[in-house]
Parts: C-alpha cells; sequence; structure tokens
C-alpha cells in the first residue's frame, strides 16, 4: 500500500479518535454548546411572576389554591411580563388556575442494568441531568428554575469521574447546588457547557427513566439531549419524550415523530407541557416504540391535583372550605371570608353526585395545619 493512502486510511482516523477521547481536564475552558441547550425559563405568560401568580420560587408558588382568578399581564419593551397597569394597560387577559413553572433535563442514551444476580444487562435508556441529589434521594429530579438554573455543584467531578469545571466557582462550592441541572454554567458564563452534559449522560441511563413529578395547573419544560450510544457506535438512534394518554395540547410537543420530531445525537430538545389533568401516567421514547420501550426508555409521570397545594402552615378546614361560595357559611364557622376547595367547582367534591363524597369536610376544626 502507497505510504499516503495508508496514513489516511489507519492513522488519521485513529488520530482523530485519540482526540476525541482527551479527558475533560485538557480540554481549555468551556466547550461550545452546539445544538446542546438547558432550558428553564423564569417567567411565562401564565407565570409571570409577583405575588399570587404561582410564580417560580418555591416559598410563594405553592401559594394556597383559591379558585380561578382573572388575570391581565403585558410584555414590556425589555421583554419582560408583567400585571397590565395604569401606565402599561396593554395586556393578556387570561384565567389564572394557580400553579407554577417546573423544569426537568434528561439524556437518552445507553446503560447498564445490574440483575438481582449481580449479572449487568446492556439497555436503552434515559437518564437524570437534574435533581440529581433529590433523585438519589428518592424524590422526582423536577426543580423550580431557582433551583434549576445553577450549575450542578454536588461534588469537584462528575457521575463518570471527569473534573467538574464549575465546582470552586463562586455559585458552585461544596454542596450549593446539588440539585441544578447539569450543563448550566455558573455566571457570569454565557452557553451550555456540552462536556457536564456528556460527562454525566453518556452510559448513566437508568431504569425506570427518571421519575417526573408536578402539580396540576404548572407548565412543565422538559430538555431531552441525546448523548448517544457509546457502546453500540453503530446506531444512530434517534430519541423523543412521549407522555402516554396525556392530553398534551399541541402534537409538536407529542414525541410521536410523525407528528411532531425527533432529536438526533448531539442535540437538544425543550418540550413544553401545561398540566390540565390531575393523574398518573407513563412516558417513553417513541422511536420504533418496541423495541425502545423493550430496551428500557420508560418511566413514570405524576400530576399531582391542586387541592394537594394549601398554603405551607395553613389551616386544613379552611384551605378546604374557605366561605363555601357564601357570605353566611364561613364567618358562621369561624372560617375567613376566602373560597376554598369546595367553593369551586373544579375542585369541590360533590356528595350528592358522588358516593366517595359523603362527608368532604371535617365537622369539627382540630387546628391541623399544612407542613
Amino acid at each position: 500500500m502507497v505510504p499516503g493512502k495508508m496514513f489516511r486510511r489507519f492513522w488519521l482516523p485513529t488520530l482523530f479518535l485519540c482526540l476525541a477521547t482527551l479527558p475533560a481536564s485538557a480540554q481549555p475552558g468551556y466547550q461550545g454548546g452546539g445544538s446542546f441547550h438547558v432550558q428553564c425559563p423564569t417567567a411565562t405568560l401564565l407565570h409571570p411572576g409577583g405575588t399570587g401568580t404561582g410564580n417560580s420560587t418555591p416559598a410563594t408558588s405553592e401559594a394556597q389554591y383559591n379558585g380561578p382568578v382573572s388575570r391581565s399581564v403585558t410584555k414590556d419593551p425589555s421583554g419582560q411580563y408583567s400585571f397590565a397597569s395604569s401606565t402599561n394597560p396593554n395586556g393578556l387577559t387570561f384565567i389564572d388556575h394557580g400553579g407554577a413553572i417546573k423544569c426537568q433535563e434528561i439524556s437518552g442514551g445507553d446503560g447498564m442494568m445490574t440483575e438481582v444476580d449481580g449479572n449487568q444487562t446492556y439497555m436503552f435508556s434515559f437518564g437524570p441531568l437534574s435533581g440529581l441529589n433529590s433523585i438519589q434521594n428518592g424524590q422526582p429530579g423536577t426543580q423550580f428554575p431557582s433551583v434549576f438554573n445553577n450549575p450542578y455543584c454536588a461534588g469537584p467531578t462528575y457521575v463518570n469521574g471527569q473534573p467538574n469545571p464549575n465546582y470552586g466557582t463562586g455559585e458552585c462550592n461544596s454542596g450549593t447546588s446539588p440539585d441544578g441541572a447539569v450543563g448550566v454554567m455558573a455566571a457570569p458564563s454565557i452557553g451550555v457547557d456540552a462536556a457536564a452534559i456528556m460527562n454525566t449522560g453518556v452510559l448513566n441511563g437508568n431504569i425506570p427513566a427518571p421519575l417526573m413529578a408536578f402539580d396540576e395547573d404548572d407548565e412543565f419544560f422538559l430538555t431531552l439531549t441525546n448523548v448517544g450510544m457509546i457502546m453500540r457506535p453503530d446506531l444512530f438512534e434517534q430519541h423523543t419524550v412521549h407522555f402516554h394518554g396525556y392530553p398534551n395540547a399541541s402534537s409538536f410537543y407529542d414525541g410521536v415523530p410523525d407528528a411532531s420530531l425527533a432529536i438526533n445525537i448531539g442535540g437538544s430538545f425543550t418540550y413544553y407541557y401545561v398540566a390540565p389533568d390531575a393523574d398518573t401516567y407513563f412516558w417513553h421514547c417513541h422511536i420504533t416504540p418496541p423495541e425502545h420501550l423493550q430496551m428500557g426508555m420508560v418511566g413514570q409521570l405524576f400530576v399531582r391535583p391542586r387541592q394537594n397545594r394549601p398554603q405551607d402552615k395553613a389551616n386544613l378546614l379552611q384551605s378546604l372550605a374557605g366561605c363555601l361560595g357564601n357570605s353566611t357559611d364561613g364567618p358562621a364557622r369561624g372560617l375567613p371570608s376566602v373560597l376554598g376547595h369546595q367553593s369551586d367547582i373544579r375542585t369541590a367534591c360533590n356528595p350528592a353526585t358522588d358516593i366517595l363524597c359523603s362527608v368532604p369536610i371535617p365537622v369539627a376544626d382540630t387546628g391541623a395545619t399544612h407542613n
């Protein structure tokens, strides 16, 4: 073989492979995100922020649900959402049912499952890229933006042992953001740390897939990044997320590739959902479903009902009853003149039509509070 052809056919690909496998510590600075991204807005039209809107911070987003409220919001020249006022009267009027903004990040790739006898089985799988500390403690990886939009800082290394370049910076010291999203860079940097996503997501799939849990009326932003099949480099599998049986308003986010889209290796996509109905669902990849589901790309989804959302430390009887929709019942029972769950037809439990609602409200106020 001619020496030049031998170099091109054998040594040149080998050189590229060696360069591609350099450890993260040898790569100067942050890597360009390319088509990777991590997305979690802090305000939307439905949840513009501010008191009483079910905004995106844990302290206020779990405020007691007192029934639908008509609100008006507007977008100022800077792109921020705020309530309409005398100086900014042109707002969008909508019905606010409470809720909040929740976000989660997952990877689509492969992993190894350990059987009860110790043997490991290869699988296609989704892996967690946000809320890792919560997941390790048996909780969902779904987070408020105030938690999600921080770099993952549980330790100086990622899951695969590669160094975490964010660790030790002002916003990423020990224990500061163990539930932050992988790939989010510490301020004031701009962009996505693609190396962090790959170092954490590759061969880190779980069975079942990461648990998702949010509340009725929430807006949910789910970012999926396809990190590829490192154990099967011959496969160029696309991935999607399909909420099975979920009443999604838009086929664009439904995850069925025929009606929406699929995510290629090296790409990210953020799905958007509004939680209209409380229920339990499951979610899965909709690329060649029989194969990808059987190989492990399936997980659980919980949408909690709005009546589970009383204000912290609030009196439970008052949260349920309120004034029962009239001006005499509430004060007569020592309750405030506010609407409770039984005052709203969307949350009320009616004994006349539902045999399971024989006593929807406790007979006496025992002083029990939500904690």
